[in-house]
């Protein structure tokens, strides 16, 4: 009982030590990159784990093994690209900062630019280029709005209706035309809806 007790005092003081170094000034730059690491991970993880659950539920064959292989896979490859763009990001952004004494707009585009070149740029990976193509429609209708505030100008009537009407013109066109051409993702879930629907198994 005496050892167990000693034990458990001597770990508490060892907790409180480690939480006071961590929340020291001087280790907040390492606190930092750790923790977008870590961040960037689960929520890679949290995100892609369910959309592949679902996605391969949906459109994959094969074993159960095979299934859950697949799952995990592109959960793994998603949380850890997600985190080590973070650590690469913050690392980037701390060290420019550093370096031009203090943070700059411009530090973000050349740490994005990097960390994406080395981390997201593989074109092999489907997990890639799922988030490279989510990443660019956000980032255009942000750029829009963009253009909108600093020019201040109001959206025309219909601007919307009609964008979306260019967005499914042409994924339906290109579809039609040579459908290997869109995302296996987008192209499976096409299939299934468009082209399915004509033929019946019972």
């Amino acid at each position: 009982f005496f050892f167990a007790s000693w034990s458990c005092i001597d770990m508490q003081q060892a907790l409180q030590q480690i939480d006071q170094g961590v929340r020291h000034p001087n280790f907040k730059p390492v606190g930092t990159l750790i923790k977008a690491l870590r961040n960037g991970f689960v929520y890679g993880a949290k995100v892609r784990s369910v959309n592949a659950l679902i996605m391969t539920i949906l459109f994959s064959s094969g074993s159960a093994q095979s299934k859950i292989r697949k799952i995990i896979e592109v959960t793994h490859a998603h949380g850890k690209n997600l985190g080590l763009f973070a650590l690469v990001f913050k690392s980037l952004l701390l060290l420019l900062a550093a370096l031009q004494g203090g943070h700059r707009p411009s530090h973000a585009f050349l740490s994005g630019a990097i960390g994406g070149f080395w981390i997201w740029g593989d074109s092999n990976s489907p997990v890639n280029e799922q988030i490279n193509l989510y990443l660019l429609s956000r980032v255009l209708m942000a750029l829009v709005r963009l253009g909108q505030s600093k020019c201040r100008v109001a959206s025309p009537p219909y601007a919307f209706r009609t964008f979306a009407a260019a967005v499914w013109a042409l994924t339906m066109w290109l579809f039609y035309l040579d459908k290997d051409l869109l995302q296996p993702g987008l192209k499976a879930s096409m299939e299934y809806i468009y082209l399915d629907s004509e033929r019946w198994k019972s």
